[in-house]
């Protein structure tokens, strides 16, 4: 015969706790229990922008979307801009390493992304045999150098590389910033986007630069990126160990200028 068991309500047990504690308690409860919530909402909104970014990219950038933190823009205050000037450098494009659809101006100042198609160019261990892509004759081991690029429009990638790049393959590896040997940052009609070893970051901030600074503090292990000179978008953090040479992958119809800040 079965036998029904009263079992006390909650209020009848008697806690071991005083009032003022239990009210602790139950504030701290009530905090965490709204920590949770917001996390949850962040984390999810953070997922769905992931997700909706990935989709919309250009058909260059099909990757998984590893990291995406947005770090907002910060204007360049006067004192720093005017520091930037003090570590100007000069570079020169180096033809041998011009993929055959960029011609190169007269004084290596210019490369332009021919419509036309590929040009005969002599082979060359340094050339870039399949991708849309060109070095700097200068290299960098030390110190700080500042230098500006300008675009005709937003498609392009620009960085710095160590020299052992790869050059003859096929496909996105031979990139600036698809590789553990690069860094790029990525322009184009919808955003800014941050490169290295293929992992993306999305960059705060419109793309529509017309010219981009580019300041390498080897020692400190920094490379900035400044839009029109103005705007601070980006900074990478590498302990950098070999000669980094400043690099563009240009798109079709593109052109890139070496100018003096």
């Amino acid at each position: 015969e079965s036998r029904l068991v009263e079992v006390p309500r909650m209020k009848d047990i008697q806690v071991d706790v005083t009032p003022n504690l239990q009210e602790r308690l139950s504030a701290v409860t009530d905090i965490l229990s709204r920590l949770s919530k917001l996390v949850s909402e962040d984390l999810e909104k953070a997922l769905s922008t992931a997700v909706g970014q990935d989709k919309q990219g250009s058909p260059q950038d099909k990757r998984p979307v590893l990291a995406v933190v947005p770090s907002p823009a910060a204007p360049c205050h006067p004192a720093e801009k005017e520091g930037l000037s003090e570590y100007c450098c000069t570079l020169t494009f180096d033809p041998r390493t011009a993929n055959g659809h960029l011609l190169l101006s007269q004084e290596n100042l210019r490369a332009e992304h021919l419509t036309s198609g590929p040009r005969p160019v002599p082979a060359h261990e340094a050339r870039f045999d399949h991708t849309w892509q060109v070095l700097c004759f200068q290299g960098f081991k030390h110190g700080r150098h500042y230098w500006e690029m300008e675009l005709s429009k937003p498609w392009a990638y620009l960085g710095v590389t160590y020299e052992g790049i790869p050059r003859k393959e096929k496909g996105k590896r031979c990139m600036v910033g698809m590789n553990d040997l690069s860094w790029s940052l990525q322009l184009d009609e919808r955003q800014l986007s941050a490169w290295h070893n293929g992992r993306r970051e999305t960059v705060a901030g419109h793309s529509h630069h017309s010219r981009i600074g580019i300041l390498l503090d080897y020692e400190a292990g920094t490379l900035t990126y400044y839009g029109d000179g103005q705007t601070r978008l980006h900074a990478f953090h590498c302990a950098f160990t070999q000669e980094l040479f400043p690099a563009c992958w240009i798109g079709e119809g593109i052109s890139i200028t070496l100018c003096s800040p």
